[in-house]
């Protein structure tokens, strides 16, 4: 499978390898999947959960994805269990069909997203891939390295044109139409044609590049508006039906063509 379509990219790995180390839970929802004709192959379990002794599972059959509620089999029946999983099966397949990612990205952890993202991108009509991307993207950690670049780079060319003309009023850019941004890198940070990640405000680009690292780099530079992919601060209303919509981006984070930004001089930062 492709590498971005993967689920050992974050972390998990086919229960059939860990048959040794099953728990009375994990035998009982392997039973189940067995019960319902579905391949136990396709159960996956977290090798690195957040809470040591927790048990996180989820179902992926390349295609739909479905995190295991693992203690859910003790107080449902099997019935009843069978027809929530079957239920939402079939809802996930329909999202799939229809190439509505939206109707189901609600329903997994934020770190599958990208993974099923992927999966429904060809199916997606492609005034959707641009919003969802977006949406996404504010709510995944590191979804660039989760995605392939030549996905990225065909997901600018969906920018609503509109979204493009309003841009030339933007309160950021000076009389040549020029914004100021900076980059807070560090040992975790996108490089090269994925450094696409950057702020209007340099203090923030310095808690970034020292997020992880005593010593950092940030990055000044600047950009013409028609190089912006997405300015957070200004544009997320533009996604919503609500007139009253407001939205606050504490990063001040704008999307770039990275191969556009000029750079003007780099800086090391240390962490206080």
């Amino acid at each position: 499978m492709n590498k971005y379509m993967n689920l050992e990219t974050v972390g998990y790995s086919t229960i059939g390898k860990n048959e040794q180390s099953l728990i009375n839970e994990i035998k009982n929802i392997r039973d189940f999947f067995v019960n319902i004709n579905r391949k136990v192959e396709n159960i996956y379990i977290n090798r690195f959960p957040l809470f040591p002794g927790s048990i996180e599972l989820v179902y992926f059959d390349d295609t739909c994805l479905y995190n295991i509620p693992v203690h859910r089999l003790n107080y449902d029946t099997f019935e009843e269990y069978k027809n929530k999983f079957i239920e939402y099966e079939k809802r996930f397949y329909r999202a799939y069909e229809d190439g509505k990612y939206e109707d189901v990205s609600k329903y997994f952890d934020q770190k599958f997203q990208p993974i099923v993202f992927n999966i429904f991108y060809s199916k997606m009509p492609d005034e959707d891939k641009f919003k969802n991307f977006i949406e996404m993207y504010k709510t995944c950690d590191y979804v660039l390295n989760k995605l392939p670049l030549k996905t990225i780079r065909e997901i600018y060319k969906f920018a609503p044109k509109e979204l493009l003309e309003k841009r030339k009023y933007s309160g950021l850019a000076d009389c040549d139409g020029y914004i100021n941004i900076y980059r807070g890198v560090g040992s975790k940070s996108s490089k090269g044609s994925k450094a696409i990640s950057w702020t209007t405000d340099k203090d923030i680009a310095k808690w970034f590049a020292n997020r992880f690292n005593r010593v950092g780099k940030v990055i000044s530079g600047k950009i013409h508006i028609d190089e912006v992919v997405f300015i957070f601060g200004e544009e997320m209303r533009y996604f919503s039906e609500d007139e009253e919509y407001t939205y606050e981006d504490k990063e001040k984070e704008v999307i770039v063509r990275p191969e556009k930004v000029i750079v003007i001089e780099e800086d090391k930062v240390y962490r206080n």
